[in-house]
This record gives structure tokens, C-alpha cells and sequence, in this order.
């Protein structure tokens, strides 16, 4: 007796490491919108360079904020009605995220402090305009 060996193309298929899972939305939707501006918005907060743990967390909240925005949604269109099933996954989904937005830190990180180029630029960027002001005002 021999077993059978499953088809390649079958353990490319099921192999997360040949393609890597995306979030399959459109980016000029509502949703995709949303999406992105939470994402950035949580990117920023985190200080700009979030590591990977970090990024996974962020992505795991922008999709469940999405999906908590589309059930609000639904449920002031539909007047304020969820069924028992959709109520107890919408608390589930308000608790994970209430969740991991504790885990990434309530308090916003600052943004990293200027070099010493960065800021002697910003410096003679805002002399030369003082200068270029105080000719217009001399002719």
C-alpha cells in the first residue's frame, strides 16, 4: 500500500508562507478609507515607527473598527435593531478592541526628537524668512 502524496498545488494553496494574508478591501471604498485613516491614525499614536507586534495590533484595530463602524451602521439604518447573534459579536468585537487599544497604550508616544541638523535647518530656514521680511519692509 502506498500513500498518496498530496498535490503541490494543493500545499501552495493551504502554506502561509507562499502568500501572505492581506486585508482584500478596496482602498477607495468607505470601508477602505476608514480603514487606512484608522491605521495611520494608530501609527502616529504609537510615535511614527511601530515595531511588528506593534503593526499587527494596529491592523487587528482598524479591522475591527471597521467592522464595528459598518454594524453602527446597519443598526441606525435598520432603527436601532440587531438580532441576539449580531449584539453579542458586536460586544465581543467593542471588548477585543477596548482590549488591545489598552494593550498598545492609551497614552501617545511622543515623536522623536529633532537632530541637531534638522534643527540648525529649521533655524536658518527661519532666519532667511525674517530676513526676506525685513527687506520687503526696508524698500
Amino acid at each position: 500500500m502506498t500513500v498518496s502524496k498530496p498535490s503541490p498545488r494543493r500545499v501552495r494553496a493551504i502554506d502561509p508562507q507562499m502568500r501572505p494574508l492581506r486585508w482584500t478591501g478596496k482602498a477607495h471604498s468607505r470601508e477602505g478609507r476608514l480603514f487606512i485613516a484608522l491605521r495611520r491614525e494608530l501609527v502616529e499614536h504609537v510615535g511614527g515607527k511601530p515595531n511588528a507586534a506593534q503593526r499587527a495590533m494596529i491592523d487587528r484595530i482598524a479591522m475591527l473598527q471597521t467592522h464595528l463602524a459598518r454594524m453602527d451602521e446597519r443598526m441606525f439604518r435598520d432603527g436601532g435593531e440587531l438580532s441576539d447573534h449580531a449584539s453579542r459579536q458586536y460586544l465581543a468585537w467593542a471588548n477585543a478592541t477596548s482590549r488591545m487599544i489598552q494593550a498598545l497604550g492609551l497614552d501617545a508616544k511622543p515623536k522623536p526628537a529633532k537632530t541637531l541638523a534638522e534643527h540648525l535647518a529649521e533655524k536658518a530656514a527661519q532666519a532667511a524668512a525674517q530676513a526676506a521680511r525685513d527687506d520687503e519692509v526696508a524698500e
